[in-house]
């Protein structure tokens, strides 16, 4: 396809999405994680760092849809879900990856992973954690037209090796990295996605206090000079 051609089909896909990106915000068809689940993630762990702090940071979650929305998807253990995996217009037009993929198309480049769930007043949302966001479901279908490759069902995710791992997580073992990830999540945090800015910062500073950072610095710290790596 020539490139004018894709570079002007995706200059108005851009349009026609900010349009209806903008109409969700304004009508509640396009929310922020709540409270309830942010709090829920706290209990989840995943390399030593509570879910509440890896799904806020974009850098941590966009490139792995598949990975996060199975994090994501353990918070919603006593609620019904299904993990979608979908072709979506924002892959498909993006001419970055067109050009990436070049003659040989991956069949895949533009699939997408992603969560359904099902509100109290029957609504059904789809929790995207690329972006951070909860959408109605007709409204992200207007806005991605995905084309549905799998679905899952909460049964099936719930079987994933993936899942089982984060589920076992040993957070007594794992938080000893913390001193190494800490500060790289806290840099992050800097410029984070602005409607979750403040947001991170109040996780990190929650989880720090919570799991005595601080006091495993030092333990690590004096462990490493005992074996000789600090001087």
């Amino acid at each position: 396809m020539e490139v004018n051609v894709v570079n002007e089909r995706w200059k108005l896909y851009q349009e026609k999405y900010r349009e209806l990106f903008n109409y969700g915000v304004e009508h509640g068809l396009i929310r922020l994680y709540s409270d309830n689940l942010i709090k829920a993630l706290r209990n989840i762990y995943y390399g030593g760092l509570p879910a509440s702090i890896v799904l806020l940071c974009n850098e941590a979650c966009n490139g792995f849809c598949y990975d996060r929305a199975i994090l994501l998807s353990l918070a919603f253990f006593d609620d019904d879900y299904q993990m979608i995996e979908a072709d979506i217009d924002s892959l498909r037009f993006n001419p970055h990856y067109i050009a990436e993929n070049g003659e040989d198309q991956n069949p895949r480049y533009a699939e997408h992973c992603y969560l359904e769930g099902k509100g109290g007043d029957g609504t059904i949302w789809v929790f995207d954690t690329s972006l951070g966001l909860v959408f109605e479901r007709g409204l992200y279908e207007k806005m991605q037209h995905p084309k549905v490759n799998r679905v899952y069902d909460k049964n099936t995710v719930m079987s994933f090796g993936e899942y089982q791992d984060i589920k076992n997580a040993d957070i007594e073992s794992d938080k000893y990295a913390l001193p190494l990830l800490m500060p790289s999540y806290e840099a992050i945090a800097e410029k984070a996605r602005p409607y979750y800015q403040e947001k991170l910062k109040e996780e990190i500073d929650y989880y720090k206090k919570f799991i005595d950072y601080d006091g495993i610095e030092k333990e690590v710290h004096d462990d490493m000079l005992r074996k000789g790596f600090l001087s």
